[in-house]
């Protein structure tokens, strides 16, 4: 019965130091798990300031692609504005060109005109004096 007793001393001492190895293995698994947990909330507390950055980012390219929109929008309708007066004013001037090719004409005519009165002028002259030198001779 000695060793009966012995026996299960050594098998009581054998398991306590098996649950003694096992509770500092717990406890060593579990100060590692609380250090990678740490390490895990320091990463996340990270990735979600840079996800905020992130998120403030894109909010500011979002509201810089309306400003852009809106600036793109504006210069398309002063373009087009600028269109309308460049066609206006080469109606302007092609109508003002066809008046003034008109008034060249006329005045074409004109000077012509004069020309041919001018020559009609110095020919009725000549007959004028032609009489008179006809009527002193006579």
């Amino acid at each position: 019965m000695k060793k009966s007793l012995e026996d299960a001393l050594s098998e009581a001492e054998n398991k306590i130091s098996t649950l003694m190895n096992e509770k500092e293995d717990a406890q060593l698994s579990r100060a590692a798990a609380e250090t990678e947990l740490e390490k895990a909330k320091e990463e996340v507390s990270i990735q979600s300031t840079k996800l905020s950055e992130a998120f403030r980012t894109v909010k500011s390219l979002a509201d810089a692609m309306s400003q852009v929109e809106t600036n793109v929008s504006l210069l398309s309708e002063e373009n087009n504005n600028i269109k309308v007066g460049r066609n206006n004013l080469e109606s302007a001037m092609k109508q003002l060109k066809e008046e003034a090719d008109s008034q060249a004409s006329k005045l074409a005519d004109a000077n012509s005109t004069i020309k041919s009165l001018e020559e009609a002028l110095l020919k009725a002259e000549n007959n004028i004096s032609e009489l008179v030198g006809e009527k002193k001779n006579a």
